[in-house]
């Protein structure tokens, strides 16, 4: 009888093992397989994002290539037609007592003037060989020096240190940046006032930063990610997320209904071709 006992015992002992044995080896599969998937998912998430990245950057270049051909053509044919026909007004007599023609001649230089004004501005900012040209800090420096004779809103700025250049890419990317985020001011801000900071801290960062005193992101109250972003001024500020995502710049956007709006761009410098006048 005893030996029946032991016998039983053993045979418990034994499966029990088997079982304990049993349950850690589908647990170590369920680790396994768990482990291989989560591995397999952070894979597909970075070659996803690569994928987006290589997307987004085919797409900017080429926006950059389009708008550097409709530079081309405004300035070599547009440009030149209006500038044909000042000229032709130029030499058009009217006599002297046809106050209503020389008035309306008066008026339609005016205009053409203008018009050849701003063609030449609106050249100037779509191509990009005359931006990394230019350099950065000088260009942003034309686009708001135009914002003031426009006289759209008030125009202050601040520039630091701006005895160095960003390599043509970056340059390039924080110029369409600062443009997109001026265009969405204009078209839906209803501002009175902008504000930009161009500033090399300390810390190697380059920063720049642009506030306006307008009625805010609708739908917005605080900080700003992608995910909150809708409407038709959310897709600019995408755009430009995106693009920092791209030249490893980390961006703020904080917004306030009636008080305004204010985008901070960081930029490490370390790798950029950083150089001091």
């Amino acid at each position: 009888m005893p030996t029946d006992i032991k016998e039983i015992s053993l045979i418990t002992v034994i499966g029990s093992l088997l079982v304990v044995l049993m349950v850690l080896f589908i647990l170590t599969v369920l680790f396994i397989y768990q482990r291989k998937q989560h591995r397999q998912e952070q894979a597909f998430q970075r070659m996803k994002t690569r994928f987006e990245k290589e997307l987004l950057k085919s797409q900017l270049e080429i926006q950059e290539s389009t708008f550097k051909i409709i530079s081309q053509e405004l300035h070599d044919n547009i440009g030149q037609m209006l500038t044909v026909v000042k000229m032709s007004l130029s030499f058009l007599k009217l006599p002297p007592t046809d106050t209503e023609g020389l008035n309306l001649l008066q008026n339609t230089k005016q205009v053409l003037s203008k018009a050849i004004n701003d063609m030449s501005q609106l050249t100037k900012s779509l191509h990009s060989e005359r931006i990394i040209q230019l350099g950065l800090v000088d260009s942003i420096r034309y686009e708001l020096d135009v914002l003031k004779k426009n006289k759209l809103f008030g125009v202050h700025y601040r520039i630091e240190d701006d005895g160095y250049e960003l390599d043509s890419k970056t340059t390039i990317f924080l110029f369409r940046m600062f443009q997109e985020i001026i265009n969405n001011v204009i078209k839906h801000a209803q501002a009175t006032d902008l504000f930009v900071t161009l500033d090399l801290l300390t810390d190697e960062h380059f920063l720049m930063k642009i506030e306006d005193n307008g009625k805010g992101i609708e739908g917005v109250d605080g900080w700003v990610d992608k995910q909150s972003l809708s409407g038709k001024s959310g897709i600019g500020l995408r755009s430009i997320i995106d693009r920092a995502l791209l030249i490893g710049a980390k961006i703020e956007i904080h917004s306030r209904a009636q008080e305004g709006t204010s985008v901070t761009i960081k930029l490490p410098l370390k790798g950029q071709m950083l150089k001091y006048a």
